[in-house]
Order: C-alpha cells, then sequence, then structure tokens
C-alpha cells in the first residue's frame, strides 16, 4: 500500500515503475508526475518546438532545388505546419500545459510527419524518394527532443511509419526496392529512438522518485530533529535548574559563578551549599566531552554533592564520587574538579584535573598558580586526593575555570591561553566576583568573535571582602 508520498516499495532503491509502460504503480505519484515534469522540462520543449519551426521553413530552400515544379504546393504545407508548431509554443505558456503536454506534442508529431508525407505525395518521384529522410527527422525529433513518454512517443512516430508505408504501396507506388530501403533506414532510426525515449523517461522518473524519497526523508529527519530539539532543550532546562539558584551570602568571602555551554546539555557543573558548621563547600566540574552523557556525569555528580559534600571532608567526597562515576560503567567518561571548603579567610581546595587555580594578591599584585592536578573522577585508577589551603588576604581574589576558557580559539585558530587569563583576572581584581566574571566572559566572547564554543566553559571567583565591605555587611545584617 502506498503511503502519502507514494511509497509502494519496502526497497528504496526500487522505482515502482511499469517497465513496460513507465507508468508510476502508484496512482499518487502518476498524478503528481507531469507538474513536476513540465517544471524541469518547459525550457528544453520550447527550444525544441522554436528549433522545429525553423528548420521546417529553412527546409524549404532545397524544394526549388530537389522539386522545382511543386516547391509553391510544398511551401504552403510547410506554413501550415509551422504555424502548428508555433501555435503549440504558443500553448505552452498557458496554465493547464502540464496537464495536456503528451497529447499537444502528440499532435505536434502527426502533424510534422504528416505534412512530410504530404510532400512526398505532391513531389516527382525523385523528390519523393528522397523527403522519407524528413521521416528520419521527425522520428528523431518525437522520440528525444519534446520530452514524450516512451510509450505516447513510441505510438505516435509508428503511426508515421506505417503511414509511410500504406502511401507508398497505395497512392506513389514506389518500387519494391526504394520501399524497402527506405523501410529499413525508418524503422532503424525509430527503434534506436525508442531506446533514447525509453532511457530519458525512465532517467527523469527516477529522479523524480528519488527526490520523493528525499524529501520523505528530510521530513522525518526534520521530526526526529524538532523531538531531539524539544529533549535537549528540555535537559538544558533541568541541567540549569540544578545549578545554585541564588548566590552564597558569606561573612567574609563575595562569591560568583557563571557557566556557559557549548551546546545545548553541557558537561561543566558548579555547585555550592552551606554547612551546619558555617564552613561553606563549592565545586567546579569538567565532564570529558559535552551533550547527553556527559549531561549525566553532572547529574550524578550533583546528586553525591547535594547529599554528601557539606558532611564529607573534600579528600573524601572526591574519593567517594570518584568510585560511584566509575560504577556508573560509561565508556571514556571522566570528571574533572575542584572541590574546596571555606572557613574564614581560608580555602582548603583539592584539585581532580582542572586548570591552576589563577590567586592575585593585591599586596604584591602578583598572580599565583595553585595547582589542582589529579586523576579525573571515574577513572580505574585507585588515588589518594590530597588537599591543600589557599588563604585570601583582604582584597585577594581566587578564580577557578574549566579548560574551555583557556583553550578558546580566535578565529585564527590561537588559543586564548593561560597568560591572557592571568592578566585578565588582574585587571578585574578590584571588582567584585560578579564584575570579575562578567570580565571573563566578555574575554571569551571577544576571543571567539562570537563563534560557536569548541567546549563549556565555566567560572567560580572568589574575592576576599575587604575590612569595609565586611563591615558594611554586618551592618546589614544588623
Amino acid at each position: 500500500m502506498a503511503d502519502r508520498l507514494g511509497h509502494t516499495s519496502n526497497d528504496p532503491r526500487q522505482v515502482p515503475l511499469h517497465r513496460l509502460t513507465l507508468s508510476f504503480t502508484s496512482e499518487e505519484l502518476e498524478v503528481a508526475y507531469p507538474a513536476q515534469f513540465w517544471q524541469s522540462s518547459q525550457t528544453f520543449v520550447r527550444f525544441s518546438l522554436l528549433l522545429a519551426t525553423g528548420l521546417y521553413l529553412i527546409f524549404g530552400l532545397l524544394d526549388r532545388q530537389m522539386v522545382p515544379e511543386s516547391a509553391g504546393q510544398i511551401l504552403v504545407i510547410r506554413l501550415i505546419v509551422a504555424a502548428l508548431l508555433v501555435g503549440a509554443f504558443l500553448f505552452t505558456f498557458r496554465p493547464s500545459i502540464a496537464k495536456h503536454l503528451q497529447a499537444i506534442m502528440v499532435l505536434v508529431i502527426v502533424s510534422t510527419g504528416m505534412g512530410v508525407l504530404a510532400m512526398i505525395a505532391i513531389a516527382s518521384p525523385e523528390g519523393g524518394y528522397a523527403y522519407y529522410a524528413g521521416l528520419m527527422l521527425v522520428v528523431m525529433f518525437g522520440q528525444a527532443m519534446l520530452r514524450l513518454r516512451f510509450i505516447y512517443a513510441t505510438g505516435a512516430t509508428w503511426a508515421v511509419i506505417i503511414a509511410y508505408e500504406v502511401l507508398c504501396m497505395t497512392v506513389i507506388h514506389s518500387p519494391g526496392e526504394v520501399i524497402l530501403n527506405n523501410s529499413f533506414f525508418l524503422i532503424a532510426a525509430n527503434i534506436l529512438g525508442m531506446f533514447t525515449s525509453y532511457g530519458i523517461e525512465f532517467y527523469m522518473k527516477t529522479v523524480f522518485w528519488q527526490q520523493r524519497l528525499l524529501v520523505g526523508q528530510q521530513m522525518a529527519l526534520n521530526v526526529e530533529h524538532e523531538r531531539k530539539t524539544r529533549e535537549l532543550e528540555a535537559a538544558r532546562a533541568m541541567q540549569l535548574a540544578m545549578l545554585p539558584q541564588r548566590l552564597p551570602d558569606h561573612a567574609h568571602m563575595d562569591i560568583c559563578a557563571s557557566m556557559t555551554t557549548a551546546t545545548e546539555v553541557g558537561g561543566d557543573y558548579y555547585d555550592y551549599i552551606d554547612g551546619e558548621d558555617g564552613v561553606l563547600t563549592f565545586v567546579v566540574a569538567d565532564a570529558a566531552g559535552h551533550g547527553a552523557q556527559a549531561g549525566a556525569l553532572v547529574a550524578a555528580m550533583k546528586m553525591m554533592f547535594s547529599n554528601h559534600a557539606a558532611k564529607d571532608t573534600v579528600t573524601g567526597f572526591l574519593r567517594r564520587a570518584s568510585q560511584h562515576l566509575r560504577a556508573m560503567g560509561i565508556p571514556q567518561m571522566f570528571l574533572a574538579a575542584a572541590m574546596g571548603k571555606i572557613r574564614d579567610d581560608t580555602l582548603e581546595v583539592v584539585g581532580a584535573g582542572l586548570p591552576p587555580a589563577i590567586v592575585y594578591r593585591v599586596s604584591t599584585g602578583t598572580v599565583e598558580h595553585h595547582t589542582l592536578k589529579g586523576v579525573p573522577l571515574g577513572t580505574y585508577a585507585e588515588v589518594e586526593y590530597v588537599s591543600s589551603q589557599i588563604i585570601l588576604a583582604p582584597g585577594d581574589v581566587a578564580v577557578f575555570m574549566t579548560d574551555g576558557f583557556l583553550e578558546s580559539t580566535s578565529p585564527g585558530g590561537e588559543m586564548l591561553g593561560q597568560a591572557r587569563a592571568d592578566a585578565l583576572v588582574a585587571r578585574s581584581s578590584e571588582g567584585r566576583a560578579s564584575e570579575i566574571v562578567a570580565s571573563l566572559c566578555a574575554e571569551a566572547l571577544s576571543w571567539t568573535e562570537g563563534k560557536a564554543l569548541d567546549d563549556d566553559i565555566t567560572f567560580l571567583a572568589i574575592r576576599r571582602k575587604t575590612a569595609g565591605e565586611e563591615g558594611d555587611n554586618e551592618a546589614a545584617r544588623l
């Protein structure tokens, strides 16, 4: 049974055509084909009609040489046939031409053929013997130039040839050897023309069928794309919902974070949680790659962080998280991370494969790198994670980031790099944490000149408040 695209076979390579008549076995395809056929063939058919008109009239110059005594009568025939050809040409501009094209082109073949037969009938015997060549041109014209369907072109040209045989035997009484010679060439030309006509129609209908298949496949792809887009948007909304909905209010630290994903579902993650003991625990993580699998790792990390991070030590939590991610069994998917706990002015941090934290010291105006090396979470290696401390003086800044920022490339292929990141943190250090993060995000956009990101980019900036800022916050709380 045919579907709405006219598919009638389970094999998309099998064109649904009757091999003799070249009719589509699907009624819908048979109805849809003429309009598309005319759309692709109208210029060639119109050119063919004008060419036939010109040749039909130009050959009149030979009439005076071949049959001078009948040239006047033959000219009348040529003018009548030329007028019919011009009429057919003009009719091709009517909106209904696609529906009537085959009937009109059959009429053109029969008219031009009968015109030649009329010339043979009124010319002298010598001229009549030579004019059969005009029928060969009619056969070639009908089989190849007018884009007639094979079955109609074959019927029209054989009708002209049969009419010629009858004319030779009943009206002009041509010698047997002349009829035999001329018939051989006419029939041979028509058989060759039939192969040409069959091949042209088969090719054009195959192309039409393949285009329909492509349209159907594109429609299916569009539906699938829309479905996946909706799913990815839902996954993206879910992932964004996993991020903290507000910035932490810490007595000594000004904190801000940001994440920009390269695809709908990113592989980066940041989070923080206040413990009952007043210690703020934070994490920045980067799954290998991005997309659905990376999103699954992030979701698992979120669940573990919410349930265990505040109670565990930083090293104990990363050990636990690595074991759980490994147990998920997602091949070649690991999670680089940095985790820390903030106690007063001290950050206890542990790294698992993230780039070094950038620490700006306001007293000296210098930048330090605090290494966060370590084996990413979820690997099969059993490692002991080691914590270290970062003590921030008033005005000092510590920035944690995923490698998507450092590895951002310009349109020319140059990486942004560590040196530029250091300089940017130093320049923006006098602002609040939110201003530092905004500067970093703006630099990523400027450096890439708006092109699509190659990887997710996440920042977490921690700035030690000055004495005046801490006093303002205390007054506000009171």
